[in-house]
């Protein structure tokens, strides 16, 4: 994420050797709790901002994604 709204992403598949690169641009909701990337691929991605390091995925309707295999769906800062 960008200082002037835009973003590039990686994802990168832990079972496969394929990745999917995506860029755009991001704002936050009114009340400031999510983040939403519109970027080059599809509907726009949304975050929680679950805490000061770390972005939690939610599902196209904007709820918390509910795992049944525990997955984890937090994206971490990375260090400086």
């Amino acid at each position: 994420l960008l200082p002037d709204h835009t973003f590039a992403s990686r994802m990168t598949y832990q079972e496969r050797s394929t990745h999917s690169d995506d860029h755009g641009n991001w704002e936050l909701t009114s009340d400031g709790k999510v983040l939403v990337l519109h970027g080059q691929h599809g509907a726009p991605g949304k975050f929680a901002l679950h805490d000061a390091d770390t972005l939690r995925k939610l599902d196209v309707n904007g709820q918390e994604i509910q795992s049944k295999l525990n997955l984890n769906y937090d994206l971490k800062r990375a260090p400086k």
